[in-house]
């Protein structure tokens, strides 16, 4: 059976990381995927808060993990042109998630994703 998962920014923030907390559940959860689907957005945002938490010398590893993992087909980053209304749409119709805040593009990107 071929597993296919949608990738958001946390999950991929802590599988570099060993000291981070959730580290090894998320290497686990990799472990079982076949093929892991990475909005062009996530990258960009992954690098923001890299960035922000540790510093510009620690985002290019995480940019290398994921270059590895798209080189060999394993993640893949697909064109999202085709999916930016249903990203809008998805973000409008939780605007009252978390606790009223919303679920931002990206987010709203991945659930486009996942649906398509």
């Amino acid at each position: 059976m071929s597993l296919v998962v949608i990738a958001g920014t946390d999950a991929l923030y802590r599988l570099p990381g060993p000291d981070l907390t959730g580290h090894q559940e998320h290497t686990r959860a990799l472990a079982t995927v076949s093929r892991l689907i990475i909005s062009p957005m996530v990258p960009a945002e992954l690098d923001c808060l890299i960035t922000a938490r540790a510093g510009t010398r620690k985002a290019p590893a995480a940019a290398r993990f994921i270059e590895r993992n798209t080189a060999t087909r394993r993640f893949e980053v697909p064109a999202v042109h085709a999916h930016v209304s249903a990203a809008i749409a998805a973000a409008e119709g939780y605007a009252d998630a978390g606790g009223g805040k919303g679920i931002g593009l990206t987010d709203a990107l991945n659930v486009a994703l996942a649906a398509a």
